[in-house]
């Protein structure tokens, strides 16, 4: 019988056991910079913010009331209903920075460079003021309205006098033609037969615009017109009675015609509205003469 592999037992009072170690329970309180470097971590910036406060917690605080500050100023204002009292409106236009005295509103409305409220813009930008402030509405708010107002206002502006030009080319060009060297003289009948009705009639009616917005002056047709009825009154005798700028006129008028007359005899000649108009005038002048 093979021998038996003998195994040697070690006694167990021989047998080494390892320690056990509790964990423990105590906390270990971080030292004043230690907290404040662990929340900073490398931010300097971060890191002189914290030194103002005593503790973790007081950190905690003034950041808690940092966010709740800031949430409330992103808040939009409620403006105040119907309801409201004086003191609700004072009350929000001050956080709205809306002025209380609407001098003080006007004051603080801003305009773009270069655009000027002129005398005769100033009632209606108070206008405007008006409503605004009622509303509640910024000062700032207001000046972009009225920016785009004032441009609005030189733009249209603008494009009359464009207008305006080209109208009044057009119209000298279309009455030339037709009236020859007759021209002048018939538009000068226009003044003294208007302002013989009422003194100062011929700048008011021919500065006028018609529903089309055209200058009455500028106009083919209605100075045409009045031409007519102009030339019509000094045929009949009825020419408003003379005053010294009124001879002046006919007796220039008169020698513009004459030159005509000495210097172009074939024109002279072939233009019957030139020899119409000399007739009518030189009538004019005796009339004036024996008044």
């Amino acid at each position: 019988m093979a021998d038996e592999e003998t195994v040697e037992e070690t006694p167990a009072e021989a047998v080494t056991e390892e320690p056990i170690v509790e964990e423990s329970t105590e906390v270990v309180e971080s030292t004043e910079d230690d907290w404040r470097a662990g929340m900073a971590g490398d931010d300097e910036a971060s890191l002189k913010t914290l030194e103002r406060y005593e503790t973790p917690a007081a950190a905690a605080k003034a950041l808690t009331e940092a966010k709740a500050e800031l949430r409330k100023k992103l808040e939009p204002l409620k403006a105040p209903g119907s309801d409201a009292t004086e003191e609700d409106i004072a009350a929000y236009r001050e956080a709205a920075g809306i002025p209380a005295d609407q001098a003080d509103y006007i004051a603080a409305v801003q305009l773009d460079d270069g655009v000027l409220v002129g005398d005769a813009d100033k009632p209606i930008l108070e206008a405007f003021a008006a409503d605004f402030h009622d509303k509640n509405i910024p000062p700032e708010v207001l000046g972009v309205a009225v920016d785009r107002y004032m441009k609005l206002m030189e733009e249209t502006a603008e494009k009359q006098a464009e207008a305006d030009l080209e109208n009044n080319l057009a119209s000298i060009a279309e009455l030339k033609e037709e009236y020859g060297a007759a021209y002048k003289g018939n538009l000068n009948a226009l003044r003294p037969y208007f302002d013989g009705m009422s003194e100062g009639m011929y700048d008011r009616l021919m500065t006028g615009r018609t529903a089309d917005g055209k200058l009455i002056g500028d106009d083919p047709e209605a100075v045409r017109f009045f031409i007519g009825r102009a030339l019509e009154a000094q045929q009949t005798g009825t020419l408003i009675p003379s005053n010294d700028t009124k001879e002046a006129t006919i007796k220039s008028e008169i020698a513009e015609l004459e030159t005509m007359m000495r210097t172009d005899r074939d024109g002279w000649f072939k233009n019957t509205a030139a020899q119409e108009r000399y007739r009518t005038l030189i009538n004019a002048q005796e009339k004036q003469e024996a008044a």
